[in-house]
């Protein structure tokens, strides 16, 4: 047989394939690159749910001292009760001062804390642990506009109190849509 020939009868005669072609190797390799980076890489994040109540929703809300001053027409408050809401309204002031001054300097700690730990992976565990001493700032300013707020309120007739209330209440806008959905046919 001569050369032409026997490369002729290779043509003509089928060859076997082997168990895994180019196509197969390939989907292999892709399937293993996918499993190591998998096994190599960070773990999925998983996030905790604490729910805390929040203490001012045990506080029952009632209208703030300037907002009483700014009803004062409505309320018919007279000269000597404005004097008083004054007089309480820059006492609140003075007391809130140093809470609101400690709360902006915790802010400040907390939003340096989040900016240095940006490319970290941080947990909502830790960064609630951070922003505690907010919370309970703001839950401390909370009981003592309270405080003040009764103290105004007591300083009302219990007619005026009672419009004080209903007007605020008529004023938040979370009662607004409740009227409107009852008024609404």
């Amino acid at each position: 047989m001569t050369v032409p020939m026997q490369l002729k009868e290779k043509q003509d005669t089928p060859q076997k394939r082997g168990l895994v072609g180019p196509g197969t190797t390939a989907m292999l390799l892709a399937l293993i690159c996918i499993g190591g980076f998998n096994l190599l890489s960070k773990p999925k994040v998983t996030i905790e749910r604490r729910v805390e109540t929040s203490a001012g929703a045990k506080l029952l809300r009632r209208p703030s001292i300037s907002e009483l001053i700014s009803m004062s027409a409505e309320l018919h408050i007279t000269a000597d009760q404005k004097n008083v809401l004054l007089k309480l309204a820059k006492e609140q002031q003075t007391s809130l001062a140093p809470v609101e001054a400690d709360i902006n300097q915790k802010m400040h700690n907390f939003n340096e804390f989040t900016q240095s730990r940006k490319t970290d992976g941080v947990g909502l565990a830790y960064v609630q642990e951070a922003a505690k001493p907010i919370s309970q700032l703001g839950r401390q300013k909370r009981q003592m506009e309270q405080l003040f707020g009764e103290q105004a309120l007591a300083v009302l007739s219990p007619s005026q109190r009672e419009a004080a209330v209903r007007l605020w209440q008529e004023k938040q806008p979370s009662n607004k849509a409740k009227a409107t959905e009852v008024v609404s046919p």
